[in-house]
């Protein structure tokens, strides 16, 4: 999927959507990364999202960045001195259990600097 394709698509509905976390980035845009899935009001604790998405106060708008390597929810994100995410543990799907893993939230390895890696951290 390119990027033109990608930032078209809709976000993910947070009113009911828990266990994600939220990062101001250095830019001033605002990084929503993993959580429980939820449909029609019905949450599905054993199931972890691995969407991120961007929003810009700027412009009210939303922009998906791409996905987790692993879905996760009730991780951490912690913006780090050099403008990236690092993601840290959280809940995986039905059988995954606890996450051990980290990946990091990269926005300058965006094309267009709209769409971000996600990546194993070492």
């Amino acid at each position: 999927m390119d990027c033109n394709t990608l930032n078209q698509l809709t976000t993910r509905d947070f009113q009911f959507t828990p266990s994600y976390t939220v990062t101001v980035l250095t830019n001033g845009k605002v990084l929503f990364v993993g959580g429980a899935l939820a449909i029609n009001n019905y949450l599905y604790e054993n199931y972890s999202i691995a969407d991120t998405d961007l929003f810009d106060p700027a412009t009210s708008t939303w922009t998906l960045t791409g996905s987790l390597n692993i879905a996760r929810q009730a991780h951490t994100a912690t913006l780090l001195p050099n403008g990236k995410v690092l993601v840290v543990g959280g809940w995986g799907n039905t059988g995954n259990g606890d996450i051990l893993t980290t990946e990091i939230y990269d926005r300058t390895l965006a094309c267009g600097q709209q769409m971000a890696i996600l990546y194993p951290a070492q």
